[in-house]
């Protein structure tokens, strides 16, 4: 939905201006929060595309979005900096998927 702007399945559930301002960096964050959404845009995660925004949980529970690789991936676990690199993760999932 996030990679369409707003758009399932041919119905617009919300505009295109929500998916700017949630993947856009916020006055003040130094590029690393959006709208509600964390961002890569200040290269937190150096081997992962700037465009990168993602919703954060628990214990590691993460919903990355990336517009230039048109990929969502989503992660359930138990683990966060440092035990478990997302970099390193998502370096290698977007290598897995050239």
């Amino acid at each position: 939905m996030y990679l369409n702007k707003g758009n399932w399945n041919g119905e617009q559930l919300f505009g295109p201006s929500w998916v700017s301002y949630v993947s856009e960096p916020t006055i003040l964050s130094d590029g690393t929060y959006g709208g509600h959404f964390w961002l890569n845009a200040n290269g937190k995660y150096p081997d992962v595309p700037r465009d990168l925004y993602s919703a954060n949980g628990y214990q590691g529970q993460r919903v990355f979005i990336i517009p230039s690789k048109d990929v969502v991936v989503v992660r359930t676990g138990l683990a966060e900096d440092p035990d478990f690199d997302i970099n390193l993760f998502l370096k290698n999932v977007l290598a897995a998927i050239k």
